[in-house]
């Protein structure tokens, strides 16, 4: 039982790569993976690097965000952030006031999320934000300032 580490190390042959993987998934967000030689399939690395025709691979084990969150933005009324998730890489919409906004740049590093998207008036806001469980609190930087924001997930 190796659930409590916060760091594994692989030098497994592809397919015992592959059949480990659901396991080192469901480890607490955050871990860190690294693996000599053999990928994970699927899920990218979010590191790769070659020393002289050797491999190694790394990842962080990503938080769960897939489904809805209810998201506080200070001066809006709610706004609503659907995800859905590929292991690190995350896609969807942050819809305020009725209208959908597509979340670009994003992905997860542990519990960290981050993503921008083009809100009204054209103007980019950044969001950096910290997931714990059913829970998400963070930063989001506008071109004029930054402000708090908090979220649950619905």
């Amino acid at each position: 039982d190796f659930s409590q580490a916060t760091v594994v190390t692989l030098y497994l042959l592809p397919e015992l790569n592959l059949r480990l993987k659901p396991t080192l998934l469901q480890m607490k967000p955050g871990t860190r993976i690294v693996s000599h030689s053999f990928d994970m399939g699927t899920w990218q690395p979010d590191t790769e690097i070659n020393v002289g025709g050797s491999y190694g691979f790394f990842w962080i084990v990503p938080a769960d965000v897939r489904g809805r969150w209810a998201i506080q933005l200070p001066g809006q009324s709610k706004a609503a952030l659907a995800l859905e998730q590929n292991y690190q890489k995350i896609s969807g919409t942050l819809t305020v006031d009725g209208r959908a906004h597509p979340i670009e740049e994003a992905r997860m590093v542990g519990t960290e999320m981050r993503f921008s998207c083009l809100c009204d008036g054209g103007k980019r806001a950044a969001f950096s934000l910290k997931v714990a469980g059913n829970s998400l609190a963070g930063q989001m930087r506008g071109p004029e300032r930054s402000v708090a924001v908090e979220g649950k997930r619905l």
